[in-house]
Formats: C-alpha cells, structure tokens, sequence
C-alpha cells in the first residue's frame, strides 16, 4: 500500500483527493492540488481567495530571488499609486489644514452660533456633493437639507432640501404622512406610517462622533423648532433623522440626558472647525485671568499692610528748594 502512494511529482500526492499527484500550489495557503475540482474544493473548505499575501512574513533563510523581486515590484505599484492620486485633484486636497471657502465658513459661523457643531467632509465625498443647506445672509436664517430614514420600509430614504429652521418639526414630518406629497412609488411602503399617524411616531437623531461602537440617538421633540432639536448636537453637512414606530422603540440605542451631556463633552477626533483648538485657548485665557486676578489682589493686600506700618515721607518740590543767589558786587 506504501508504495502505490510513492509519487515521482515534485510537489508530492495532492493533499484534497490524495489520489494522483499535484500539479498546484495555492499561492495563498500553499496547498497542493492536482485538478481544477481539487482547487475549487479547497476553496471551499478553508475559504481561500487563492491570493497571495504580498506583506506576509517571511524569514530570511526562506528568502530567495522570487521574494525579493515580489517586494520590489510592490514598492513600484505604491510609489505609482501616490503619484496617481497626487495628480488626482478630488483625491489630493482634504479639509485638514485648509480654510474652507465663504459660504462654507458663514454657515459654519451661524451654525455655532445656535448650539450646533457643523463638521464638513472633503469635497470629492458624495455626501458633502449632496448637501444643499445653505445660510441666507440677508434673512440670517439657515435652510437645512434633511435625510428622512424609515427602518419599517426597508431603509426607505426622503431628502427634502430649504427646510427652514425656524419651522416645527411636526411640519416636515406630517407632510410625508399626506398621500398626495409623497410619490406613488413611495405610497405603498408607508401604508403602515399612515396608519400610526405623526402621535405613533419617534423621531431620531443619530449620535455623531461617538467613541461607543453601538450607533446611538437622541430623541427629537416634533413640536420644537428645528433649530432648537439641533441645538448642541453635531452634525455632518446635514441632519439625517430616522421615523421610528414608537412600540419599536426599545431597538434603538436612545442616548439619555445625561449620556448626551458626555457625548456632548467627548472630543471629536476629526474636528476640522477649530472647535477643540477654540476651547482649549478659551480655558487657558480664562485661567490666565483668574491667576492675574490673584496676583493682583495679593500684591494689593501686600502693598497696603506695608503702607499702613511706614510713616508717610513728605516730597518736596522743586519750588522749596534753596535759591543761591550770586553778588555780584563783590565779585567786582
């Protein structure tokens, strides 16, 4: 039996079938194979992509010529690769480190001014390309693009562009329960939502920039305005609001008060506004103040203990002083 299993191949008996012998070897986990049934077998058992791995380990008594220019020509498609992107203009320029244009920066302003942390994304991002809020300078307001997610209907998602922030958000929510202002594709899946009707309904805001791995929400009040929902949340470009049925409520990771006053407090990793910086110089001015405050009362203090010991020294002008007056007559 030992010898009908002796192979004159190279690579030795194929190591599926174990029947003839090996013609391949897995580029990936190295295994020897004789057919392409063998090949697709192995495949399968050890989920193998049939890839080599080109940064895999090796040591240097197995090193040979073959490695050696594998590494070479790996280091040539990189280098290619960064001159590519670096002649690429929507790959090259990011929002690190670099002002952002007027309108971006007005509406960034008027966004912090009501509360909310407003983060921008590079340009070449479909999402920064979709995003159409904008700040009307001569009104002050700003009209907001919102995402509307309904989990219920398979992730079913309605963008609605100039929603004024001064606006309830019963407003914008009760429009997509009206048949005739959503599209006849879009009726059938929201039968359920016109049911319930807006008192059913829970609006979420997901938690951006959390350091949890659970994706969270803060619940939002369909009878504030948006601007007030969005006051001292961060968003980015856009608010994206999920309408959740409220008996599913208990699916949702639902962040409560206190959570979001951490959250609120975390610091955003990615921050490209200048918040962290802005209230990191903010904290040391107001410590500066406070230590020159201190000084100054306790130089005060010094100053008028030591007055009060020492006899007061009478200063005499210039008009007291002797006059010398010279005679001439004697000089004569």
């Amino acid at each position: 039996m030992a010898a009908e299993h002796d192979s004159n191949s190279r690579l030795g008996r194929c190591e599926v079938c174990d029947s003839q012998d090996a013609k391949y070897t897995c580029p990936a986990c190295e295994v020897k194979t004789c057919c392409l049934k063998c090949v697709n077998i192995h495949k399968k058992e050890l989920n193998c992509n049939g890839v080599r791995n080109r940064v895999d380990y090796k040591p240097l008594s197995k090193f040979n010529n073959m490695d050696l220019q594998s590494d070479y020509m790996l280091l040539e498609e990189m280098t290619r690769s960064v001159e590519t992107f670096s002649r690429d203009p929507t790959k090259r320029f990011t929002r690190l480190a670099t002002e952002l244009p007027p309108h971006l920066f007005k509406l960034r302003a008027a966004a912090t001014r009501r509360g909310t942390h407003l983060c921008f994304l590079p340009q070449c991002f479909t999402r920064h390309k979709e995003n159409t809020t904008f700040f009307n300078w001569k009104t002050q307001l700003i009209k907001w693009r919102i995402d509307w997610i309904f989990p219920e209907c398979d992730n079913l998602k309605i963008s609605s562009d100039q929603c004024l922030e001064t606006e309830l958000l019963s407003h914008f929510t009760s429009s997509f329960l009206v048949r005739d202002n959503t599209p006849l594709s879009d009726q059938q899946k929201l039968q359920s939502y016109y049911a319930i009707g807006l008192p059913g309904l829970l609006l979420l805001l997901k938690a951006e920039l959390c350091r949890k791995k659970e994706t969270q929400f803060f619940e939002l009040d369909p009878h504030e305005s948006l601007r007030e929902n969005l006051k001292g949340k961060t968003v980015i470009e856009y608010p994206t609001i999920y309408v959740v049925k409220r008996h599913n409520k208990h699916m949702f990771n639902i962040v409560d008060i206190e959570e979001e006053s951490e959250i609120e407090a975390e610091d955003d990793p990615y921050d490209t506004s200048g918040k962290k910086a802005f209230l990191t110089i903010r904290k040391r001015h107001a410590e500066l103040r406070n230590k020159n405050k201190s000084l100054l009362l306790s130089y005060s203090d010094q100053s008028s203990s030591e007055n009060e010991s020492e006899e007061p020294i009478e200063k005499k002008s210039h008009y007291d002083k002797p006059v010398i007056r010279h005679c001439t007559e004697n000089c004569r």
